[in-house]
């Protein structure tokens, strides 16, 4: 069951459970996904929640159906603070395939067992909901490293040909919406989220008949952002694995930079100008630095009550290690990415 913070119940339907993600099986606390259907008992196969905060600024207002739901554990000290931030970015940067969370406090078998931010996944009924699409069987939606991505949809020739020539060019624009693949790297990017493109890659595109009041039904990859715990993260412990910038990662295809096909791409001066055009509109609209930094405040501002009563002095001082060199990073990123272009 769901409750809202008046007690009252929101949803009271019985739903599969399942752990979520690789690293929290480690962790006395889980991240779990939630599922809606007949395999456990439902005739009606979607939960019903319209509780997800919608933007004033945004030209689209979040649906309130879903078939799969996710339960982030916010005792993963990266989560605490930065799901909310990413997803309140990504509406201000006008981007369509992100979510921003709902926190809430879990009980299992009547008792407290975490904090937690409920989020939706980006299932077909989602994606449909989302961009208009006429129904959720001519989906075609696969997640990983952006080259496996790019190998199970068969398009890694295509985005691997020589971008210097225009005919490559003119089938990668019929094959992938480059506006969307460019303002995926350039909000990461800003983001300096170290956990992709080697890992957290998920593209779509609609496999119908095209329908030219449905721009969406045209049949080209688009690309959802999703899984940013280490954004704006500037954990020591994390330079061996991931290193400290993302873009120096892809540039010199190192880390979890590697195997990207954004080095590619941005020699085609036709792609380089636009993506320092959607990065700049970036960096002077939703990426203002003092607004960042406001967001990161305000971000952690919501969820600092609830670690002060639930959880350990410890890791309340881990929280505030993090968002301090969160803080940090934000301050200084733009000039970062900036310096890095030149």
């Amino acid at each position: 069951a769901v409750f809202d913070e008046d007690g009252r119940v929101l949803q009271d339907k019985n739903a599969g459970l399942s752990i979520s993600g690789g690293m929290c099986r480690r962790l006395d606390q889980k991240s779990f996904n939630l599922s809606a259907g007949e395999p456990y008992g439902e005739e009606d196969g979607h939960f019903y929640l319209d509780i997800f905060p919608d933007s004033k600024e945004s030209e689209f207002a979040h649906v309130g159906s879903y078939t799969h739901l996710r339960l982030r554990a916010r005792s993963q000290v990266p989560r605490t603070f930065r799901e909310t931030l990413i997803g309140q970015l990504a509406e201000e940067s006008n981007i369509r395939a992100s979510a921003e969370p709902r926190k809430g406090i879990v009980f299992l078998n009547g008792s407290f067992y975490m904090l937690a931010e409920l989020e939706p996944t980006f299932s077909d009924s989602l994606l449909a909901h989302r961009f208009d699409l006429p129904d959720t069987d001519h989906i075609t939606k696969k997640k990983g490293k952006e080259s496996s991505v790019f190998r199970k949809l068969d398009v890694t020739d295509i985005f691997s040909a020589d971008m210097t020539q225009k005919e490559n060019r003119d089938v990668l624009e019929q094959t992938a919406d480059m506006d969307d693949y460019l303002l995926e790297y350039a909000f990461n990017i800003l983001t300096n989220n170290l956990d992709w493109p080697y890992n957290n890659v998920e593209a779509w595109h609609w496999t119908g008949d095209y329908d030219s009041q449905r721009p969406f039904t045209d049949g080209r990859l688009r690309f959802v952002i999703f899984d940013s715990d280490k954004a704006f993260n500037a954990d020591p412990e994390l330079e061996g694995g991931f290193g400290t910038d993302n873009l120096t990662n892809i540039m010199e295809n190192i880390h979890i930079g590697r195997d990207s096909a954004f080095p590619n791409i941005m020699k085609a001066k036709t792609y380089s100008d636009k993506f320092f055009t959607i990065l700049s509109d970036l960096m002077n609209t939703s990426f203002q630095t003092d607004h960042v930094v406001d967001l990161i405040r305000e971000s952690y501002a919501q969820v600092q009550e609830d670690v002060k009563s639930y959880y350990t002095e410890e890791y309340r001082q881990q929280i505030e290690s993090d968002l301090e060199g969160a803080l940090n990073l934000a301050s200084s990123r733009n000039e970062t990415v900036r310096a890095d272009l030149q």
